[in-house]
C-alpha cells in the first residue's frame, strides 16, 4: 500500500471553498449520486476526472489487501463488477 503524503493532505485541508465552488461540488456530487444509484454507466463516469483513483480495503483477521482502479477506465470496471454483484439494487437518495 502506498505511503500517504500528508504534505499534499495538508494542502488540501487549507484550500478555501468559496460559496460558489460548494455549489458546484455539491451539484456534481448529487449528479454522481443520482447516476450511481440509476447504475448510469456513462452519466457516472462524466462526474468523476480523468485521473480518478477508486481503491478498496480489505481487513480481516487473518490481514489486509486492497484493490486500486486507476483513471476512467478503471472506474468504469469497479463500477461494472459492482452493478453486476448488486443488479437489481433500488435505492433512492433521501
Amino acid at each position: 500500500m502506498a505511503a500517504i503524503d500528508w504534505a499534499n493532505v495538508q494542502q488540501r485541508l487549507e484550500w478555501e471553498a468559496t460559496p460558489q465552488a460548494y455549489d458546484q461540488i455539491r451539484t456534481v456530487w448529487l449528479k454522481h449520486c443520482d447516476t450511481e444509484l440509476k447504475q448510469d454507466m456513462d452519466g457516472l463516469l462524466s462526474t468523476l476526472t480523468e485521473d480518478c483513483v477508486y481503491s478498496v480495503l480489505r481487513t480481516t483477521a487473518a490481514g489486509s489487501t486492497s484493490h486500486r482502479w486507476d483513471g476512467q477506465k478503471g472506474a468504469r470496471a469497479f463500477y461494472t463488477d459492482l452493478f453486476r454483484a448488486f443488479p437489481a439494487v433500488s435505492l433512492a437518495r433521501q
